[in-house]
C-alpha cells in the first residue's frame, strides 16, 4: 500500500504505514481490515493524492482529496470594551494627563488551518494604514506583546502560521501629555487571512481624567 501526494507539502499519511507497506499483511477470507488515513493540516490549500493498493487479487488505485478549509480567528480584548460588528471600542476614562493606560488585544487561531496575522496598524483619516508605531495625534502607541510601559517597546508586527489555539498579543497604550485636556481617538486595524470576517478594528478613545475638586484622593 502506498500513498502519493500531489504537492510538496506532505499532509496525508497512512496510519501504521510500515505494516501496510511490508507486503506481509494477510486478510483471511470473509474478513476485512480498516486502512486509516491521517490528514495533518499545514496550510489552507486542499490536498490530493493517490492511494495504491496492490494485492494478489489485483491493484486498486484510489484518488484522495480533502475539503477546502479556511483559517478562523477570535479576537479577545482586555478590558473587554463595547463590541459592534467587527469593531471593539475601549474608553480610557480614568487616566490623567501625564499617566498611562493600556488595552491588551489577543488574536487567536481557532480553526484547523493555520492563521496568519497580516498587518496591525493605526488607520489615518482616509482609512489607510500608517507606518508609525504612534498614532497621528501622539496619544497612543502600538506595542508587541503586553509590556508594562510603551517606552522602548517593540512595534506590533505581522505573525505567520498561528496553529489552533495559538495566539498573538499586542497592546495599545494611552499616554496623554500633561497639557492635553481634549478627547483623543485612534483606530487600529487587525488584518488576518481568516475566511470569514478576517479584519477587526479596535477603536480606542481617551479623555484625560481631571479632578473637579481639590480634595484628597
Amino acid at each position: 500500500v502506498t500513498l502519493a501526494e500531489d504537492d510538496g507539502t506532505l499532509e496525508l499519511a497512512i496510519l501504521d504505514a510500515d505494516d501496510w507497506a511490508s507486503g506481509q499483511k494477510t486478510i483471511p477470507g470473509e474478513s476485512q481490515e480498516d486502512l486509516v488515513l491521517r490528514w495533518t493540516v499545514l496550510d489552507a490549500q486542499t490536498d490530493s493524492g493517490t492511494l495504491t493498493i496492490e494485492t494478489n487479487g489485483g491493484t486498486a488505485t484510489i484518488p484522495i482529496s480533502t475539503v477546502d478549509l479556511d483559517p478562523e480567528v477570535q479576537f479577545i480584548t482586555t478590558p473587554a470594551g463595547e463590541v459592534e460588528g467587527q469593531t471593539t471600542t475601549v474608553e480610557f476614562t480614568t487616566v490623567s494627563a501625564g499617566q498611562v493606560g493600556r488595552v491588551v488585544q489577543v488574536v487567536q487561531a481557532i480553526g484547523a488551518v493555520p492563521l496568519s496575522v497580516q498587518s496591525i496598524c493605526f488607520l489615518d483619516g482616509d482609512g489607510d494604514c500608517q507606518t508609525s508605531q504612534a498614532s497621528a495625534n501622539g496619544g497612543f502607541t502600538l506595542c508587541d506583546g503586553s509590556p508594562d510601559t510603551f517606552e522602548g517597546c517593540e512595534p506590533a508586527e505581522a505573525e505567520d502560521k498561528l496553529r489552533t489555539q495559538e495566539t498573538y498579543t499586542f497592546s495599545v497604550f494611552f499616554h496623554p501629555a500633561t497639557d492635553v485636556v481634549d478627547t483623543l481617538v485612534a483606530q487600529v486595524l487587525i488584518q488576518t487571512d481568516a475566511g470569514r470576517e478576517p479584519a477587526a478594528t479596535l477603536l480606542v478613545r481617551g479623555t484625560p481624567c481631571v479632578r473637579s475638586e481639590a480634595t484628597p484622593v
